[in-house]
Formats: C-alpha cells, structure tokens, sequence
C-alpha cells in the first residue's frame, strides 16, 4: 500500500472519530513504537510496570512513548476522583525522571469519560487515537501501538523483541507471550484460568481454526495503519482486545511474538466484568473449580471446517447432505443459525475453492464459535473441569502428558506448547 493511500485512511479515521490532540502540551519525540496504557485506580501497581518499561527500553533502537490514560467516569464519586488527580500528579513528576534518554511518559488525564462508554475499552480507545494522531502527524507511516496493564511487568527484552518482530514489513501485528505469576493464595485459581484460556486457543487450533490466538489486553501490538482499518478499539468495558484482533487477524500477518514475555497481574479484581481478576476473585470467593468447554464439542466444528471446500457452489440439496453428516448438536445450530443463506452468500463472491476456504472462516468467526459453544453446552454437553479437557487435548495432539494432572504442571505443559508456536 503506497504512503498517500495510508494518508488517506489515515485521515478518514482521524475525521470519522473527531480525533483531536490531547496531548497538546507534549512535543512528540518521534519512534516507531508508542505503548498505550489505562490506568484506573493503579497507584499501586503502575510505577513498577512503568520501571519494567525503563529497564527494556535500554535495548530498544529508537524512541519509545508511552502514554497513561488516567481515567474515570463522569458519574465517578470524589473519592475516586482525587485518586485519580493524585496519580496524575505522580506520574507527571515521574515522567520528568529521565531513568532512560529513549522512554518517554505522557499522562493523559481523561476523568469524565461518558458514562455510557466509560472503561478499559474507551480509555484504551483514547490513547491509541493519540498514538494514530502523532504517527500520522510526524509523517511516521508504519508506526506501532502496543497495548499494556498498569499492573503488567515486561521482561527486559521487550522492546528489542518487538522492534525485531516489526522489521519485518508485512507483519501487522501479534499477541505476545505472557505468564501471570503464580503466587499468593489465589495461586491455584490463577493457574487454572491460565491453563483455561491457553487449553481454549490450543483446541481451536487443533480443529482447524486459523484464527486461534490469545488476546490478552496487556500483551498485543499492532501497526497503526492496520488498527485504523480495523475500524480502531471498540468503546466496550471489556473484551475490547477480543474485538479488536479478530478484526484485525483476518487481513493476513498476524502472528505470535514468543521470544519475550509478559507478566499481568495475577490479582483478583471486579474492575471489568470477565478477564483474569473476576475469574480469580470468583473462584477464590465461591470455592469453585474452573469449568471450560468440552473437547468433544470443539472437535465437532474440526469436522465441519475439514469440509469447508466442499461448500464451493454448493446447492442446497448438497447442503443437506453435508448436515446429515455431521452430529445432531452441530446440525441444529448451523440450522437455527441459518448458515446455508451465509455460505450461498459468501460463494456470489468467490471464483475457487481456495478462496470460498479462506472466507469461510469469516463468516464462521471466532465470535461464531463462541457462540456455538454457549448454545451446545446448554442442550447437549455440559462444561468439564479444565485438568480433564486439557489432559483430554494433549492425549489428541500425541503430546506428553505430565505425571500429575495438577493446574500448575499441566500450565507449564501448555506453556511450552505456546512458546514453540
């Protein structure tokens, strides 16, 4: 794509969103990479993350900025409210620290954010339009958003790993490599989500699915001009990451960044609605053990998606008979979900086999298997502790299985499953 088309989606989005400046009292000091943080009630947590960030930019190339948006509510109550002024005050002071030459912090405060809106997705929203805003404004065409938690730590490395990914022109961007912390009493309930979420991606990508990668809110990156033609992050109080890059994996380029690592907090929290803290906090308080979905149930859409190219041209006879192939359960939700319209739909624009394969995943989407899954596990299956289904997945993948079926050892199995790719 030539510099004046970029420029051109560039400036759709900047006057589509009403982006302005919102940082007019900062000089943009130039770098290819700006990291992007919320940060709600995190004086706590947010200077040592900050730290992390100083000590990896010493092996970084060029510039890195990052930008703090400070952020609340405009229902917030004052409480809050001088919370939130008194960590806008601290990192102003800390941003003038000059730990490292080549790091630079720039507060954004953002406290009577729309109720209707108001969250980790706006804010997250806010400063990565910034980020699009300086890039396009320094003439910095290839610039790169990379997404982080105020409570996350990042190995040293982090940024000379992710000036080496992005040296590569037609990588758009990557989830990156993390681990929480096992540690504290929450420690077994940290590594049953862990172990969750990573046995979830794992067994979407045994059946076939090419989309199947983490999206962790403090560990992506992307490249500016591809979160702009994603549409930019949603407003939403969670999930926004979710949203976000699966839009953006399907145009090709998306990868995994293994050679590094992010550490999130591990802290159980009710700040968003789902994510790692309320699953902690949930399971710590109700004394429950962590269910996921059954194997079974995803190894039913690999027998779908193996048929994929059988969908070319298909009539509706043909159809008919693809479903009397497949298990009752799969059946009745392609039927309710009126996938025969979908699919005859997506065939009026493909000329191969080849092509309709890879537009069948964008109709069957990850948002679709999820919605799949919630509909077979009230009928058909019901949700199974997560140590069954993933020793259950590493029996069907001929993987080692770990003497003890613990939470924590079958991570670490999971763990090198993730980091070899």
């Amino acid at each position: 794509m030539s510099p004046s088309h970029l420029k051109k989606i560039y400036g759709k989005y900047i006057k589509r969103h009403g982006i302005t400046d919102r940082l007019p009292q900062y000089d943009f000091p130039g770098g290819n990479i700006i990291v992007v943080i919320p940060a709600f009630r995190e004086k706590d947590y947010i200077f040592d993350s900050l730290r992390s960030l100083s000590v990896s930019s010493s092996g970084a190339k060029g510039n890195i900025s990052v930008i703090v948006v400070v952020n609340a509510s405009e229902t917030a109550n004052d409480s809050v409210r001088k919370e939130q002024e008194e960590l806008y005050r601290m990192l102003l002071s800390y941003s003038g620290s000059g730990e490292e030459p080549n790091l630079h912090i720039f507060p954004l405060k953002e406290l009577d954010m729309p109720k209707k809106h108001s969250g980790v997705g706006y804010a997250r929203k806010l400063g990565m339009d910034q980020a699009v805003l300086w890039f396009v404004n320094s003439g910095i065409i290839d610039g790169v958003i990379v997404s982080l938690d105020a409570d996350a730590i990042v190995a040293s490395n982090y940024f000379e790993e992710i000036e080496k990914y992005f040296s590569g022109k037609k990588r758009i961007g990557c989830s990156i490599y993390f681990e929480h912390p096992l540690m504290g009493d929450g420690k077994e309930a940290i590594a049953l989500y862990e172990l969750h979420i990573r046995y979830y991606k794992q067994a979407l990508r045994f059946a076939g699915f090419p989309y199947a990668y983490h999206t962790v809110g403090s560990a992506f990156a992307v490249r500016a001009a591809n979160y702009v033609m994603a549409g930019g992050m949603p407003r939403k109080q969670a999930g926004e990451d979710f949203y976000l890059i699966q839009k953006i994996v399907r145009s090709g380029g998306y990868g995994e960044l293994n050679s590094t690592c992010v550490y999130p907090s591990p802290r159980p929290s009710d700040r968003v609605p789902f994510g790692t803290g309320p699953a902690v906090k949930n399971m710590m308080e109700k004394e429950t053990r962590l269910l996921t979905y059954d194997l079974d149930s995803i190894l039913e859409l690999k027998s779908f998606f193996d048929l994929k190219y059988d969908l070319f041209n298909i009539t509706k006879e043909r159809y008919d008979g693809v479903l009397l192939s497949l298990s009752d359960s799969l059946r009745e939700f392609l039927v309710r979900d009126d996938f025969f319209s979908q699919i005859v739909f997506v065939n009026e624009n493909c000329s191969t086999k080849e092509i309709l394969g890879k537009r069948f995943f964008e109709i069957f989407n990850a948002f679709k298997i999820v919605k799949y899954l919630n509909f077979v596990h009230e009928k058909y299956y019901r949700k199974v502790p997560v140590t069954d289904a993933a020793v259950s997945l590493l029996k069907k993948m001929n993987a080692d299985i770990p003497r003890s079926a613990d939470a924590e050892t079958l991570l670490g199995t999971f763990r090198d499953i993730d980091r070899r790719g």
